[in-house]
C-alpha cells in the first residue's frame, strides 16, 4: 500500500515560520527607537514573535516524536530557549535593567541552530519533507549556528553565514503551506512469498507481511507495478520475476 507521511498542523507551522521574520524584524527595529510608543509596540511584536516561535516548537513536536522522541522534544526545548531569549530583549524597557540586545538574539539563533540540525536530519532519515530539502536545512541551520556562536566571541561572522538558514525556513514554510506536508514515501508493502527467477538460478525468500518492505528504485530487483498485481523484474536482465502469493 501507498505510504503517506503528514506533518500535523502543517499550514499553521509554516504560516508562523513565515510571520515570525515580519514580526521580529519590525518589532526590534521600532523597539530601538527613541520614541516611547514605538518601543513599547515593537515589545509587544518581539512578544508575537517568540510566542510564535514557541507553537512552532510545539505543534512540530509531535509529528517529530513518532520517528524519534529524543529528537522531538530537544526541537521544542530549542524553540522555547529561543521564545525565551528573543523575549528577554524587551526587559530592556525596565529602567533598573540593561542588558545587551545583540546577546539575546545571538543566544536565540545559535541554539536555534544547533538544535535543528537534528530535526532535518530527523526529516531526511525518515522522508517526513523532500530530502533535498531536509539535507539543505541541516547545511544551513548548522552554518547558521556556528556564525552566530562566533558573535559571542566578537566575530562578525554571522551575516555571512545566515543566508542559507533563513532561505530554507522561507522554502520549507511554503512547502508546509501549499503541500500541507504531506509526502509519498516512494514505498510499498508487499505479503507473501517472493520468488525470485533468473536464468542460472532459482531464489526464494519468504518472509512476514510486516518485514518484506521493497523500495522502488532503490533494491535489486526493482520492482514496477501495474494496475492489477506487483511485477518484479530482473535489474540487470530487464526479465521479468515471479511473485508467488500465500
Amino acid at each position: 500500500m501507498n505510504n503517506l507521511i503528514k506533518i500535523d498542523k502543517a499550514k499553521q507551522i509554516g504560516l508562523f515560520f513565515l510571520l515570525a521574520f515580519p514580526a521580529y524584524g519590525c518589532g526590534r527595529a521600532l523597539f530601538e527607537s527613541e520614541n516611547a510608543t514605538e518601543q513599547y509596540f515593537g515589545a509587544a511584536l518581539i512578544i508575537i514573535n517568540s510566542t510564535m516561535v514557541l507553537f512552532i516548537g510545539v505543534w512540530f513536536r509531535e509529528t517529530l516524536r513518532q520517528y524519534n522522541e529524543q529528537v522531538g522534544n530537544l526541537y521544542y526545548l530549542t524553540r522555547l530557549f529561543e521564545s525565551i531569549a528573543l523575549a528577554s530583549l524587551t526587559l530592556d524597557l525596565m529602567p533598573t535593567i540593561n542588558i545587551s540586545n545583540d546577546w539575546g538574539y545571538f543566544l536565540a539563533m545559535a541554539v536555534l541552530g544547533l538544535g535543528s540540525v537534528p530535526m532535518c536530519s530527523l526529516l531526511y532519515k525518515h522522508a517526513i519533507a523532500p530530502k533535498w530539502g531536509a539535507m539543505w536545512g541541516a547545511v544551513g541551520y548548522a552554518m547558521m549556528s556556528f556564525g552566530f556562536f562566533m558573535e559571542l566571541f566578537g566575530k562578525n561572522w554571522s551575516m555571512y553565514l545566515l543566508g542559507l538558514g533563513a532561505l530554507w525556513e522561507i522554502t520549507f514554510a511554503i512547502w508546509l503551506i501549499i503541500k500541507g506536508g504531506k509526502i509519498y514515501n516512494g514505498s510499498v508493502i508487499l505479503s507473501g512469498t517472493l520468488e525470485l527467477k533468473t536464468n542460472t538460478e532459482k531464489v526464494q525468500f519468504i518472509t512476514p507481511a510486516s518485514k518484506l518492505l521493497c523500495l522502488k528504485h532503490s533494491l535489486h530487483p526493482i520492482f514496477k507495478f501495474d494496475s492489477i498485481r506487483p511485477i518484479a523484474y530482473n535489474s540487470t536482465s530487464g526479465k521479468p520475476v515471479t511473485f508467488v502469493a500465500d
